[in-house]
């Protein structure tokens, strides 16, 4: 079985640790187990970095999406418990043609950010 992990970075956080935690406890048990992150902070070599592959509209585009953000959060103070942040900062082709196998489960953690349900459901 062949299983991805998608999360917006593999350390440094609660659900991150966990993410990373499950991805080797599953390589562990012999399953063929892949870790795709925005942010690569680990030196495992089974964790496949996207942010080095992003271009600079890429980047731009979440940058104008943050700025949008935190001007609709000071206009209209929606609660925090309701909030979503929907806009997916990597394009789902650029994630598939990452993918070093065609997975037969995607296991999404921490993906604010990363990527929204518009991806997942692309891919």
């Amino acid at each position: 079985m062949k299983i991805l992990h998608l999360a917006t970075q593999d350390r440094g956080g609660g659900a991150a640790n966990a993410g990373y935690r499950l991805h080797r406890n599953m390589q562990t048990a012999g399953i063929d187990s892949r870790m795709l992150v925005l942010r690569k902070l680990s030196d495992d070599s089974s964790v496949v970095d996207m942010s080095s592959r992003l271009t600079v509209a890429d980047r731009w585009r979440r940058v104008r999406h943050e700025v949008r953000r935190r001007y609709l959060r000071r206009r209209f103070r929606p609660s925090p418990y309701f909030y979503v942040d929907n806009a997916g900062m990597v394009p789902a082709t650029k994630l598939v043609s990452r993918f070093p196998f065609q997975p037969d489960a995607i296991i999404a953690h921490s993906i604010s950010g990363f990527a929204d349900a518009g991806t997942l459901r692309a891919i």
